[in-house]
């Protein structure tokens, strides 16, 4: 599901599925759980294109 989520992300620049994803990664943690130092670079970078 979050490598769904992300694909998703990286092709669309949906941010709710970003927001949707972040849910995701403060509800499991597990081993697959994206980078936090990757998300705040997207998020910084999402945040810029406004």
């Amino acid at each position: 599901m979050q490598e769904f989520l992300w694909n998703y992300f990286k092709q669309t620049g949906d941010i709710h599925a970003y927001m949707y994803l972040l849910e995701l990664s403060n509800c499991f943690n597990n081993k697959d759980k994206l980078k936090d130092d990757t998300l705040r670079e997207i998020s910084d970078d999402y945040t810029d294109r406004d």
